[in-house]
């Protein structure tokens, strides 16, 4: 999953977040695992959940609380954004430099 997250993505996981709270275990079926995919690999990975495939069918279960996963979800997010706009002061920079560059010679030819 890239961040910065999108609201789609942020979506996702709160609906998927909400159903995990009302239920601590969930089936899936293939359909609907392959919506949630992206989240439900990253929460397996993390420890948050455990899953197992069968029959057709996902089964997923709640091991921890997601206020940990959630945390470190908004700090990759965070740190993503200021990336973003340290690379966007960077090209604004690199712009404006290349636009004075630009105008030498043109600066020269009045001088002259």
């Amino acid at each position: 999953m890239e961040a910065p997250l999108s609201k789609r993505e942020w979506a996702l996981y709160r609906e998927l977040k909400q159903r995990f709270l009302e239920n601590k275990n969930q089936e899936f079926d293939l359909r609907t695992y392959h919506k949630y995919e992206e989240w439900l690999e990253l929460l397996k990975a993390k420890g948050v959940i455990w899953s197992i495939r069968a029959d057709g069918a996902v089964l997923c279960g709640l091991d921890e609380s997601f206020d940990d996963f959630e945390e470190w979800i908004h700090d990759i997010d965070k740190k993503s954004k200021c990336m973003n706009r340290r690379e966007w002061i960077i090209a604004i920079i690199s712009a404006t430099i290349g636009a004075v560059i630009g105008l030498i010679p043109y600066i020269v030819k009045l001088l002259f």
